[in-house]
Formats: C-alpha cells, sequence, structure tokens
C-alpha cells in the first residue's frame, strides 16, 4: 500500500480549511496510508523573516533526517515543476518507497529543505496561502489516486 505523509509547517487553525482537508483525507486513507506532520511555525515580523524561515527549515529538516533515504521526498515550491494531474498520477504509481510531501508556511521553505527533496513540485504559477496549498496538494492526491485505480472522479 502507498504510505504518503504531509509534513508541514504550522497547524489549519481556520475551522474551513481544517474541514476541506479532512474531506480529502478521509477519501485518500482510503486508498493509501496517509499522515500529516506538523511543524511549529515561527513568529516573524519584518526584520526577523529570514531567521524565522530558517527556523521553520531546521524544524522540517529535524523531521526528514528521521526518514530513510529511500524515501521520495517532494516539497512544494512557487518555482519548482508544474505537473498535470495525470503525471503526478504517474510519479507516484512509480514509487515503490513512501513519499513525503513538504509544504512551507507562510515564508515558503528555505534553501536547505528544497536541496534535502529530489522533486520541487509546484502547484500552480500562481502564489496561494499555505493552508489552501495543503487542500489542494490533498485534492491532488486523492485524484491522483483515483487515476491510479481507474475510479471515476478524474474527468
Amino acid at each position: 500500500m502507498l504510505s504518503i505523509t504531509i509534513l508541514a509547517v504550522d497547524t489549519l487553525k481556520k475551522p474551513y480549511w481544517r474541514q476541506a482537508a479532512e474531506v480529502y483525507l478521509k477519501r485518500l486513507r482510503r486508498e493509501v496510508k496517509v499522515r500529516i506532520i506538523e511543524v511549529k511555525a515561527e513568529a516573524f515580523g519584518d526584520r526577523t523573516r529570514l531567521r524565522a524561515v530558517q527556523k521553520e527549515g531546521e524544524r522540517l529538516l529535524n523531521q526528514l533526517n528521521k526518514f530513510p533515504p529511500s524515501v521520495f521526498k517532494a516539497a512544494l515550491s512557487e518555482r519548482g515543476q508544474e505537473f498535470s494531474s495525470l503525471k503526478l498520477a504517474e510519479l507516484m504509481e512509480k514509487q515503490f518507497q513512501p513519499i513525503v510531501f513538504v509544504v512551507g508556511g507562510s515564508l515558503g521553505l528555505n534553501d536547505q529543505v528544497l536541496k534535502e527533496c529530489r522533486l520541487q513540485l509546484a502547484l500552480s504559477r500562481l502564489t496561494f496561502p499555505h493552508e489552501l496549498a495543503r487542500v489542494i496538494l490533498l485534492e491532488q492526491l486523492y485524484r491522483a489516486v483515483t487515476i491510479m485505480r481507474g475510479h471515476k472522479y478524474h474527468n
């Protein structure tokens, strides 16, 4: 069974984000093993943005280092590759090891985290709030799994 971990900065604080995420988590968990790991977001101001993204990066790297090297790591990044839903399904189908998707907070991901990941994935060229990015990722993962299984969700 495919195993997916979403490693994210911060929790989904607003009920509407949690509800939207839960819809796709519930669907996904019928098909694959899914877990969410959340690390603490760092408070920041105009002068402390760089320090905050570094602290969040350290927390993410601490979690990433707990996974064996064989785990496929993908970071969500606005500078990453854009995939169609079919291409994402194809990528996931080729993975015989667990997959970790890393979602940054409101400041994004630092370069060390991006370098640790084998793939940088862009959900779009548009920029989204990190909460919405997590919901979109969950929906796309569910869509990819339904494509892999031949279910009638995608088109």
